[in-house]
């Protein structure tokens, strides 16, 4: 998502947030990802420089009849303002902003297997304790790290693997040499 949408999309949730809507902005956003990613040819009509502003603007109308009127609105600014050709980052600019203002941090965890439910709950539990905020699980399994937990975080990482320990030892043991 190119920096210069930001802005926008920052107003777009102040003002969905004080219309009370930002739920049925963020369901309408989600199906327009949705539309934008199985289409990408209408993606780089949106973006292409001989299509105008205004057509673009028609189109995104179009496309968002029924939704949200401040998502429709909020489009047609993007497309007034020669911005309709990045509008494929909008959901995930829009998730952000919304993970920002509920102060939520987003944390990689990757794992050998899958987790179970109790111990994703477990392990949300712990890192909401530690981090002292709310958190988001993003969970990649990496069958190469063999056993344990590698925890990403803004400001922290934990490298509790069998893999890392085995590379400290080996480290160990050239040093020790």
């Amino acid at each position: 998502m190119a920096d210069s949408l930001m802005p926008y999309v920052q107003a777009l949730y102040e003002s969905a947030a004080e219309a009370g809507s930002t739920e049925a902005v963020e369901k309408d956003l989600e199906q327009l990802d949705a539309v934008l990613k199985q289409n990408q040819d209408y993606t780089a009509m949106l973006g292409h420089p001989g299509v105008t502003r205004e057509q673009k603007a028609a189109w995104l109308t179009e496309l968002t009849a029924g939704a949200e009127p401040l998502l429709t609105t909020f489009l047609t600014i993007l497309a007034h303002h020669g911005l309709a050709g990045q509008i494929s980052g909008l959901y995930a600019a829009w998730k952000d902003c919304v993970r920002q203002a509920n102060e939520i941090e987003t944390v990689l965890v990757e794992t050998p297997a899958p987790l179970s439910a109790k111990d994703e709950a477990a392990l949300t539990a712990m890192l909401e304790s530690r981090l002292k905020r709310k958190i988001e699980l993003t969970i990649r399994v990496e069958p190469d790290l063999i056993a344990g937990l590698r925890v990403r975080a803004r400001d922290l990482v934990l490298d509790n693997t069998v893999r890392s320990r085995l590379n400290t030892m080996r480290e160990q043991l050239v040093e020790s040499r």
